[in-house]
């Protein structure tokens, strides 16, 4: 995209739906197609320090989160909608956990969790991602 491109919500949506698709099948290295760079990551769970990356680094985080997990590991969105410059979608992933997750140890049973995110679309790429998802709560109450 050039410089001042406005796009749709429309376009919005595939775009973050072409991330995730990339996400899921593990091509990281594709995350300069979708994200702009700087990227901002707002987690969930410490909504109030944001984390910056490059596109490249955004990539290795998910190639690090994957990693956690076996080759049944699946991400589907599940609705995914536009307004504006933000995208909202709600989805659920998960698979067999294969390496801890903060402390827990690996099951032999799939973990699956769902989660939402906001993403903020800038000149035609993903500008920043606000994320929530009930990882923590499903981990908490494997372990008890």
């Amino acid at each position: 995209m050039t410089r001042g491109t406005v796009t749709t919500p429309e376009q919005n949506v595939a775009l973050v739906r072409a991330l995730c698709a990339a996400v899921e099948t593990g091509e990281n290295h594709r995350m300069g197609e979708f994200c702009a760079n700087p990227f901002t990551w707002h987690y969930g769970y410490d909504p109030d320090r944001p984390t910056t990356f490059t596109p490249d680094e955004y990539g290795a985080r998910h190639t690090n989160w994957l990693s956690h997990f076996g080759d049944d590991f699946q991400s589907t969105v599940l609705d995914a909608f536009g307004a504006g410059d933000r995208v909202a979608i709600r989805y659920v992933e998960g698979g067999t956990m294969v390496k801890p997750i903060w402390g827990h140890e690996p099951g032999t049973e799939p973990l699956l969790f769902t989660g939402l995110a906001i993403f903020r679309i800038e000149e035609g790429l993903i500008a920043e991602e606000w994320f929530q998802s009930d990882l923590r709560d499903r981990l908490q109450k494997l372990s008890r």
